[in-house]
């Protein structure tokens, strides 16, 4: 009788979005995120391994294979003579985990379940940010109260990655609410909220993917869907220039911050080292220990263990005795990580991406690109490229992008699958 109550009924039968959109609240823990992820990836596999594999051939999912394959296979090839083989084999091994559940949402989410995701993703996403003015008005937080000076971190005071995140989700997020029939200052006001969010943050990565990714949902807007006009966007740069001025004006640590990262344009090496935190002699270690393992890398996450070995008598880091834990730069993380075979293998995810939205109509799946190409900057200096935490939140967006290019162009019989039930 249990199993016809109600409840277990419905879980039956939205079992597949609630795993989704799950993990996305999940990314404030430090592993949680994994629980629903690793779920995801059991479902695959109990797809393709019971007579599920009709799927696997829509031209969607291939590229989303390969897309896999090209960031993961380097990873292997690079342990063969991994500079610290257990370090590298624990990021290694269990990457084909990401891809599996990935690969569930991008195969077996229906449009139904598309639909609830995105919902969820634009109201998590608010939560957050609204939650993070309130913590920093000091009125009421989820989580309490818990600042760091120069930073709102919101519910993600532990791993402070609430501006990366809310930068990259941007364009999901309005082109949700604009579909959702929220327009104009309604939809300007959300949009400040999170821009004000983001640069709060004091995460200057972050500041550049905003500008990225808010460039990029101008371009969808102006030249996909036909509705940005020159007077609109006049207005959007005035707003945007105005919220920084105020902020900078009314909260000092951010004009702190934002006084800080001018430094990159000054030409002074000390205020570009400032400006970058003292990342100048990480790059310049990273590139020597490239030059040296050109060919498959020193394999993905051991750069703490190299970086004494190839670092400068007077480098900043081997003065303190501290090796960084990555080189905080997505490309040569890639370089160092996996060589030249890891960089080849980037090139063709890029290319994946780009194969997966040409010739395509205004659609979700043209944001959802947008986020991952904004996760992957080859510029990106935040959390580590290979890392569990960027890696769950890569193909996770990946996943999501691809179902969306496969609803919105489906095969002949794709209505038949439903993606509800195993």
């Amino acid at each position: 009788m249990l199993l016809k109550h109600p409840v277990i009924i419905w879980l039956q039968t939205n079992y597949s979005w609630l795993l989704v959109i799950a993990v996305l609240p999940l990314f404030r823990e430090n592993a949680l995120y994994n629980i629903p992820l690793l779920l995801l990836a059991a479902l695959a596999c109990y797809r393709l391994t019971t007579g599920h594999r009709d799927q696997f051939l829509q031209p969607p999912l291939v590229l989303f294979v390969v897309a896999f394959l090209a960031l993961w296979l380097p990873q292997l090839i690079a342990l063969v003579d991994a500079y610290h083989f257990s370090a590298s084999a624990k990021k290694a091994l269990p990457y084909i985990g990401y891809g599996l559940a990935g690969f569930y949402i991008a195969a077996y989410i229906n449009r139904s379940d598309l639909d609830k995701i995105l919902t969820g993703i634009a109201v998590v996403v608010l939560v957050w940010c609204i939650d993070a003015l309130l913590a920093l008005a000091g009125i009421w937080s989820i989580f309490g109260y818990n600042p760091k000076p120069g930073m709102v971190m919101g519910i993600f005071f532990q791993k402070q990655s609430i501006g990366h995140i809310c930068a990259v989700l941007f364009p999901v997020v309005l082109e949700i609410l604009r579909r959702r029939h929220w327009h104009g200052l309604w939809l300007m006001l959300v949009a400040l909220v999170i821009v004000t969010i983001v640069l709060l943050s004091g995460r200057r990565v972050a500041w550049m993917m905003l500008a990225f990714a808010a460039s990029g949902y101008v371009v969808y807007l102006w030249l996909v869907v036909g509705l940005l006009r020159w007077r609109r966007l006049i207005v959007i740069s005035v707003l945007l220039a105005t919220t920084i001025a105020v902020l900078h004006n009314s909260y000092s640590p951010f004009a702190s911050r934002f006084n800080q990262a001018l430094g990159l344009f000054s030409g002074d090496t000390e205020l570009v080292a400032a400006a970058t935190s003292q990342r100048t002699d990480i790059w310049r270690t990273g590139v020597t220990i490239f030059q040296d393992r050109w060919l498959n890398g020193i394999g993905p996450r051991g750069f703490r263990y190299a970086y004494m070995d190839y670092a400068d008598t007077n480098d900043y880091w081997r003065l303190r005795q501290t090796a960084p834990t990555q080189p905080h730069l997505h490309i040569l993380e890639i370089a160092v990580g996996t060589g030249v075979t890891g960089l080849a293998g980037y090139l063709v995810f890029l290319l994946c991406l780009w194969k997966g939205l040409r010739n395509r109509q205004a659609g979700y799946h043209w944001v959802l690109g947008l986020a991952v190409i904004t996760a992957v900057l080859p510029v990106n200096a935040h959390l580590a490229f290979y890392g569990s935490y960027w890696s769950a939140f890569l193909w996770w967006l990946t996943g999501l992008m691809y179902a969306a290019i496969r609803i919105h162009h489906p095969p002949a019989q794709d209505d038949s699958t439903s993606g509800q039930s195993t």
